[in-house]
């Protein structure tokens, strides 16, 4: 028998683990694990001084994302295998998944001293060590030891780079993605793509994208492109959809009763119609349009600028036929937003109802757009906030920017298209817009 101290009797397992079990998700579910732990239980219950039998058992608990159970298993595994370096890196990766970083750190480090050459511990600490709060100097150090005791362990080369990135070592990093291309591509490339953008390397970025090809059908919604192909090959012409402000539920109202808490007396009240944005025309001297501009970026209030588009690339290029052909990128997949075509979405009186998303090709969503189709079950489509810096041959129009434009300094570019009953809802953003128009018409609230 075991010392005293070392000793967990088995009714007293069983009751630790039954008194987890009940504290954890719905009653469904804790019945799930507790069939599938049944087995395992008893086999502890039989045998309680086997430490196999405690993994075995703690397996399934994680396997099922009870990890406070999992770590309290593994913890009387510990005692009954107090030099096991596995099981001490289970126990304190267990804790870390519990949210426990300091039980976890002290597990790990005990793991690390005993068997020193197991990457993925390190991996862990350094996890654990982020959770504290800890210097990112010993997280970096870690990391690198990670790396050196598996050279090809993807966790540690993607903790690192994120790491570097976080203190300003693009470069660094950047030449640890690179390695890991060949054996991840498509992971190294999603973090190359940020790493470049970060180091205003956007078109560079834009065909590395470009290069790693489709995803494997795991990373993705595999298929569900060629499906609004199909539904879009079987749709029917849609009835005249009216877009004017008349034919918005609730924007007239809000628009009339718009306030925000208390105001003072030499603001509107509320019912007061809230005043229009100013507007003007930038001069057609280059040097006084740019003098102009800054101005108006240094007032930051806002403004319109009317006709300052018109000499952009995208104004007459820009068609739908433009954006669908394949040499453009009509291939590029982007998110779409899926709406009913009759009903007003997103905002109502009562909530806010975020309608589900979807995968479509951009030749795909023109096609639907400029047939002015509806398909079945009278939904409609909508992109919005479609990143330009995966859309290489778009991003070419883009990247040309009138001289007004030269004072902006550029932190995310984004595509919307839709045909025009889409509402966003009311929110704040931690950057300044600049919102081109290059056709339709857009109604913009400030408050």
């Amino acid at each position: 028998d075991l010392p005293p101290d070392n000793h967990i009797h088995p009714w007293r397992f069983a009751m630790l683990c039954t008194g987890l079990l009940l504290g954890q998700l719905t009653p469904d579910r804790q019945r799930a694990v507790e069939e599938a732990t049944a087995t395992l239980r008893a086999a502890v219950v039989l045998k309680p001084h086997d430490a196999q039998r405690y993994r075995a058992l703690a397996a399934v608990y994680t396997e099922n994302s009870f990890h406070r159970t999992a770590a309290e298993t593994l913890a009387a595994a510990v005692q009954l295998a107090p030099t096991d370096a596995e099981t001490l890196r289970l126990l304190g990766v267990s804790y870390l998944r519990s949210r426990q970083p300091e039980p976890a750190a002290a597990a790990l480090r005990q793991s690390i001293a005993l068997m020193p050459s197991r990457g993925e511990t390190y991996v862990a600490l350094a996890g654990a060590l982020e959770h504290m709060n800890g210097e990112p100097a010993e997280q970096e150090a870690l990391l690198r030891s990670a790396v050196a005791a598996s050279p090809q362990l993807q966790p540690a080369i993607v903790g690192l780079s994120r790491l570097l990135t976080k203190s300003g070592r693009l470069a660094e990093a950047e030449e640890l993605l690179r390695g890991l291309l060949a054996t991840a591509p498509h992971l190294a490339t999603r973090l190359l793509f940020t790493n470049l953008i970060l180091q205003s390397r956007n078109l560079e970025a834009a065909y590395a994208w470009r290069a790693a090809g489709p995803e494997p059908a795991g990373e993705r919604q595999s298929g569900v492109e060629d499906e609004w192909a199909e539904r879009l090959a079987g749709a029917t012409q849609a009835s005249e959809k009216c877009i004017e402000r008349r034919c918005i539920a609730g924007l007239s109202e809000a628009l009339a009763g718009s306030h925000l808490g208390e105001r003072t007396a030499d603001q509107p009240r509320k019912g007061t119609a809230p005043a229009p944005a100013a507007s003007l025309r930038l001069p057609t001297d280059p040097a006084a349009a740019l003098s102009e501009v800054e101005r108006v970026i240094h007032a930051a209030e806002p403004v319109v600028l009317q006709g300052a588009a018109r000499a952009w690339p995208p104004f007459d290029q820009w068609t739908l036929e433009y954006l669908g052909s394949a040499e453009r990128g009509g291939s590029d997949l982007v998110e779409v937003t899926v709406v009913p075509s009759r009903e007003v979405f997103e905002v109502h009186d009562d909530r806010i109802l975020r309608p589900p998303k979807s995968t479509a090709r951009l030749a795909d969503l023109v096609r639907f757009l400029n047939r002015k189709v509806e398909l079945q079950d009278r939904i409609t489509l909508y992109t919005r906030q479609a990143t330009m810096w995966s859309m290489p041959e778009l991003l070419k129009d883009v990247s040309v920017p009138v001289d007004w434009m030269r004072p902006l300094r550029i932190s995310n570019l984004n595509l919307w298209l839709g045909d025009g009953l889409f509402r966003n809802t009311v929110h704040y953003d931690p950057d300044d817009n600049v919102l081109c128009l290059i056709h339709g018409a857009k109604h913009v609230l400030i408050f």
